[in-house]
């Protein structure tokens, strides 16, 4: 039942990295899959109770996580991540406010050469 408890695993994973600043997801995942791993190693066959029972919900489990970091660290961290998230908003914005005018010169153009092309007829002359 490897396959089983690996998806236990993972969903449990997956579920705490949520809950955690981004800037930390990478190393907790590699700690919590290697603690949960050890931890449940003869387990046959693990149940979420079981994970539950031992490690908490995923939220018991972030909240306690967090707990335990440096809260000055922990503030720069989450204060940093707004930035971020803050200089991506305006460079989006910035980039649609400038694609939308580039889009429109480059419509009005094609518009404004339309019904300058000319068409050339070829005749055919029947060699007789």
């Amino acid at each position: 039942m490897k396959n089983t408890n690996d998806s236990i695993i993972k969903n449990y994973i997956k579920k705490v990295t949520k809950l955690i600043p981004s800037t930390y997801r990478s190393r907790l995942q590699t700690e919590l899959h290697s603690s949960i791993t050890e931890c449940f190693y003869d387990a046959p066959e693990l149940t979420v109770s079981m994970l539950y029972e031992r490690y908490g919900t995923p939220e018991e489990f972030a909240t306690e996580y967090l707990s335990g970091m440096d809260r000055e660290e922990l503030q720069t961290t989450l204060a940093q991540s707004k930035n971020k998230k803050r200089i991506l908003t305006i460079a989006l914005i910035a980039l649609l406010l400038l694609l939308i005018p580039i889009s429109i010169w480059i419509y009005s153009e094609g518009e404004r050469h339309r019904g300058y092309h000319s068409s050339i007829q070829v005749e055919y002359y029947n060699s007789q």
